[in-house]
């Protein structure tokens, strides 16, 4: 818990309850959460809206999140 408080950046993988606990969702207000663009972008709406700092990535293109880090989604 104490990791997730500390991260600057918060991935969600996808909807199913076990990955986004709605009840869990103020401990990461104010996080920049990452999320993989989905047909739709239901997620990223419904969390924008709500006042989430959100990003979607894109499929197969790269996210810089620091000099050193740099990540990639590759959706199925």
């Amino acid at each position: 818990l104490e990791n997730i408080k500390n991260s600057e950046y918060i991935w969600l993988s996808h909807g199913h309850p076990d990955h986004i606990d709605p009840d869990s969702l103020d401990i990461i207000k104010n996080k920049k959460i990452i999320l993989a663009k989905h047909y739709g972008s239901r997620i990223f709406k419904d969390l924008s809206n709500s006042g989430f700092n959100c990003i979607e990535l894109e499929n197969n293109k790269w996210l810089e999140l620091s000099k050193k880090i740099r990540i990639k989604n590759f959706a199925d």
